[in-house]
């Protein structure tokens, strides 16, 4: 009932299949009406798959939109993504660097470092125990190939050496072991954006993409 009254797109939450403790939760943030965009939301959720109920876990120090999240065991974090009352002063909305981790022991809020490109419609996964933001398109409406990853304990980004095939946004990522998958999403074609179907596979052990491995 209660997301019945929020609809939109949301910002679900990718969750690292070693985090068994929140196995049982999923999050989701945001969700706006096209006419009412510049007003967005900073509400997150908990829907405990158990139980089947949702509740209000807490609210983001902004509204995100086109933003991502990832929980570890101990954290939840939003990664770039718009803040919507921009809109109000421009025409565009821009994707941003800024990153924010709430904790969910103290249930606080902590800015963190930004990442070193702006990001929106990207995607973000925990995989071999960092937090990657891979692709999206940057402040220019450029499609970006490239992947960081965040050290939560440095509380650092850097940039991957193995960036995606190509520039792609909208797409979903999952990660199990040494494999991560890059599924569908958007890519340039001159000045159109296209819909792609093609599914990537990451190996981690030899550093390389394979859109071969069924």
């Amino acid at each position: 009932d209660v997301m019945k009254k929020r609809p939109g797109s949301p910002i679900t939450v990718g969750l690292s299949v070693k985090d068994k403790l929140f196995l049982s939760n999923l999050y989701i943030m945001g969700a706006f009406k096209y006419s009412r965009k510049s007003r967005g939301r900073n509400v997150i959720f908990n829907y405990d798959l158990k139980s089947r109920k949702w509740c209000v876990l807490t609210k983001c120090p902004v509204p995100r939109h086109d933003a991502r999240m990832v929980a570890t065991n101990r954290a939840l974090y939003i990664i770039g993504g718009c803040n919507p009352l921009d809109h109000k002063r421009s025409s565009k909305l821009l994707p941003l660097r800024e990153c924010y981790k709430y904790q969910f022991e103290n249930k606080e809020w902590q800015l963190i470092a930004p990442m070193h490109h702006a990001r929106a419609l990207h995607a973000a996964v925990v995989f071999k125990n960092m937090i990657l933001a891979i692709g999206g398109k940057n402040e220019n409406d450029r499609l970006l190939s490239s992947i960081e990853r965040y050290d939560v304990l440095l509380n650092s980004w850097e940039e991957v050496p193995e960036a995606l095939p190509e520039p792609r946004m909208a797409m979903g990522v999952a990660a199990e072991g040494d494999y991560m998958w890059v599924v569908g999403g958007f890519t340039n074609i001159g000045r159109f954006h296209m819909v792609e179907d093609s599914v990537w596979c990451f190996d981690n052990t030899y550093k390389r993409y394979d859109d071969h491995f069924f």
